[in-house]
Order: C-alpha cells, then structure tokens, then sequence
C-alpha cells in the first residue's frame, strides 16, 4: 500500500527537482522516493556501524589512545609529504 505525504519545500528546491525530473525523465514522486530510500539506507548503515562500535567497546575491542594517535601522525605526515 502507498500512503501519501505532504512535503513542504522552498521554490529553490523545488526548482531544483523538477530540473532533475525533466532531466532524467522521471516524476518528483520517483525522485523524493529514491531520495528516502538513499537517505534512510546510508542512516541505517551509520547507525549499524555505530551500534557495532559499542558492542565491540563493551567487548574491550579497543585500541589505545596512543597507537591511534601514532597513526594519525603518519597519515597526516605521508599527505603532507606527497603534497
């Protein structure tokens, strides 16, 4: 079952999706979807990670301070190095 919704948008952005409707032959109701199905998909997978994060904490899964701070510095050294 669909269930319709009322969004509320600027006239901005509501020029910007139709220039992307007209552009790659789609309705406004396809793009919003898409765009919420994207949305909560790449949010789902944030919190996932977050949610592991914790439980492998709660593990004693860490590492410590130093040893991250160690590889930051070699990071940041090797981007400055190649510019």
């Amino acid at each position: 079952m669909n269930t319709p919704i009322t969004l509320r948008v600027d006239d901005e952005l509501l020029a910007r999706l139709d220039e992307l409707a007209a552009l790659t032959d789609r309705s406004r109701n396809w793009i919003l979807r898409d765009a919420v199905i994207r949305y909560l998909d790449e949010e789902q997978q944030w919190i996932d990670r977050v949610k592991r994060g914790l439980e492998e904490a709660d593990q004693g899964k860490l590492v410590p301070h130093d040893e991250v701070m160690a590889e930051m510095r070699a990071l940041i050294k090797d981007r400055a190095e190649k510019g």
